[in-house]
This record gives C-alpha cells, structure tokens and sequence, in this order.
C-alpha cells in the first residue's frame, strides 16, 4: 500500500510542477506592450508682465513603456537635450493605464497626458503652461 501512496505523492508533486512551468500559464502580451514614443512641436509660451513672449514651450520627445495595458517606467530630462525625456533609473515614475479601446491616461511629474492609441499609431494631448497642446507618436522597437 505504501507504493502505491508514494506513486500517487509523486504524481501530484510532478502534476504542480508542471503546472508551474507550463507555457500555458505565461500571460500573452497585450496589444499595446512596447516602447513609445510621442513628439510635439514647439508651442507659444506664457506672456510676460512686459507683453513679451518669456517662455516659449520647445518641441518635446517623451518616450514610454507599456506593458500588460499599464504604462510604466523612471523617466527624466536628458541633461543634454532638456526637451528630450529618457529612461533614468533615478527618474520620476512614469504611470498610466491603457483601456481595451486604446485610449489611455499617462503621468509624469505634473504632467498628465489622455490619448488614444490606433494600431501602431498614439494621438496625445494635455493642458500644460502654454495652454492646450498635442502630439502623435508611433510605437518603436
């Protein structure tokens, strides 16, 4: 009887195992995983207490991560193009959702950005210092 009782052990211990690394239980990716990236032009800035244009918004680069429909990562200013973010492990988090439909809502710093993501192809647009602004973006490999 021990026999059979340790044969029965053995099968449900190999069963978990297996169960643990079967390719069924890996999650397929979502289809909105990758890198992205969205570029906005430059934009008008704030008027200055003299009627002057005292900052002007740049054209911008913000790239970001996606990943099972959140949006993730540490991003800072490129020190040598401050209009450029990039992948800082020191960074500032990055985080945001993206909804079946495509659409999503992004945050980083102050900054929050809703848009809309179409096959390979991202819409962005927020409300920052220079008033309403846009973007268009494509995912990158």
């Amino acid at each position: 009887m021990a026999g059979i009782t340790a044969k029965f052990g053995a099968i449900a211990l190999l069963s978990i195992a297996t169960a643990f690394v079967s390719p069924g239980i890996v999650r397929a990716a979502g289809p909105f995983d990758g890198n992205w990236v969205i570029t906005g032009a430059g934009a008008g800035g704030r008027t200055g207490t003299e009627g002057n244009d005292s900052q002007a918004c740049s054209a911008f680069r913000i790239p970001f991560q996606i990943r099972d429909n959140q949006i993730i990562g540490n991003y800072s200013r490129s020190t040598s193009t401050p209009t450029e973010i990039v992948a800082s492990p020191s960074g500032s988090p990055m985080k945001g959702s993206v909804l079946s439909d495509g659409a999503f809502t992004l945050q980083w710093e102050d900054y929050v950005i809703t848009g809309k993501i179409t096959g390979d192809t991202v819409v962005a647009n927020w409300t920052g210092q220079c008033g309403a602004r846009s973007a268009t973006g494509t995912r990158v490999q």
